[in-house]
């Protein structure tokens, strides 16, 4: 489960930087702020649609990015009805492409397109063979 919340993760953030509205150097790139899971979903064997469920405390898990290049996802987990923080990891990312960034971490490694709209991002995903779909929200 984390492992898939890391690579949701990484690909929200890639949706965020996929819409600027300039591109000189006066303008902050999009991804930059931080972001909470608003959704995550992946396509079964038979072509389904699954939502992924997490609770109340899951979605208190942030990630983080800042004008220097780096991010920090921070996760939250329920423990006996207590919701704990789980640990960070700290990570880079940068824009590589119009539209497309890279992050990496100890747990992940993306490049790929990240999707804005408003204040939301959406980021598309492989983990293990199945396709995921992320959608994080600004905070």
């Amino acid at each position: 489960m984390k492992k898939v919340f890391v690579m949701a993760t990484v690909v929200f953030i890639l949706l965020l930087t996929s819409c600027n509205k300039n591109d000189d150097d006066n303008s902050q790139d999009p991804l930059i702020g931080v972001w909470n899971y608003k959704s995550v979903s992946y396509i079964n064997d038979t072509g389904e649609t699954v939502n992924v469920n997490y609770d109340d405390c899951e979605k208190k898990s942030t990630y983080e990015f800042t004008a220097d290049g780096k991010f920090k996802d921070t996760y939250y987990v329920s423990v006996e009805n207590e919701c704990l923080k789980d640990g960070e990891d700290p990570g880079t990312w940068k824009k590589s492409a119009d539209k497309v960034y890279e992050i990496k971490s100890a747990d992940v490694s993306f490049s790929g397109e990240i999707k804005f709209s408003g204040n939301t991002i959406t980021i598309n995903f492989d983990d293990d063979g199945e396709p995921y779909i992320a959608v994080f929200e600004k905070k």
